[in-house]
């Protein structure tokens, strides 16, 4: 809920401004920060269910954004393909309780670009053992 001009004179002040992926919550903060700093990398999760490429390249045609998050279960093989022939990474949540390689593997089969993870620890002792990292 802060506001844009002030966060990012923030991100300015801190010289992190190619360090920073913004993370919108509402419609109005995209435009917001398409106006103040249009340069900046926005993230969205999906808004609606997504099943079919026709339908990622649909919104991704609508939305001017550079990364995508939501549940890994949101994505299949055809939507990450979508977002990737569009150059847009999808950055999945896959935070839960049982949190671990079974998961993990089911989400890098899937061709995802990025994991949010409640254990990075884990995640990348997974990622060396696999010779991913």
């Amino acid at each position: 809920e802060a506001s844009v001009a002030a966060a990012y004179k923030e991100i300015l002040h801190a010289g992190m401004e190619d360090h920073v992926v913004v993370y919108i919550n509402e419609p109005h903060q995209m435009v917001e920060w398409r106006t103040i700093a249009p340069q900046m990398p926005l993230m969205i999760s999906l808004p609606e269910k997504v099943n079919t490429k026709a339908e990622m390249h649909q919104l991704l045609a609508a939305l001017n954004i550079n990364v995508l998050d939501g549940s890994y279960l949101e994505y299949n093989a055809e939507t990450i393909l979508a977002a990737q022939e569009k150059l847009v990474p999808v950055w999945a949540d896959i935070q839960s309780g049982d949190e671990g390689a079974d998961r993990w593997d089911k989400a890098i089969a899937l061709g995802l670009s990025g994991l949010q993870t409640d254990h990075p620890k884990e995640m990348v002792e997974y990622l060396k053992k696999k010779g991913i990292r």
